[in-house]
């Protein structure tokens, strides 16, 4: 369960990380990185779809990220439902919709502390 969410901060079962994280249904994944900035790529996502999950979310910060329509397609060519939207939004989202559906939360900066 996400916890709290305050710019550059997010805390999830307890623990609180400074830095862009994957949630997924059984462990958080952090110091995890984008292979080109503040876009996110087919690349970046490959293996958090190989648990395929119900429902993709996607924290973009406060609008800093960007997911470029073929990353978009690429996911929804899975069957995969897709949330894109501000971190502080998803977060309610994924704990309401964490209880009934298999979701990785995908939860992006402005968390890394360094890129500012």
């Amino acid at each position: 369960m996400i916890e709290s969410f305050k710019f550059r901060e997010i805390t999830v079962d307890g623990k609180t990380y400074y830095n862009d994280i994957i949630i997924y249904s059984d462990h958080v994944q952090s110091e995890w990185r984008r292979s080109e900035g503040h876009k996110l790529t087919k690349k970046d996502i490959k293996k958090i779809l190989t648990v395929k999950p119900d429902i993709l979310m996607i924290g973009t910060g406060y609008g800093g990220l960007k997911v470029p329509v073929e990353t978009e397609d690429y996911i929804k060519s899975m069957k995969i439902k897709l949330m894109v939207e501000e971190t502080e939004k998803i977060c309610k989202k994924f704990n309401e919709l964490s209880k009934s559906n298999k979701i990785t939360g995908l939860l992006i900066g402005p968390l890394n502390r360094y890129v500012w």
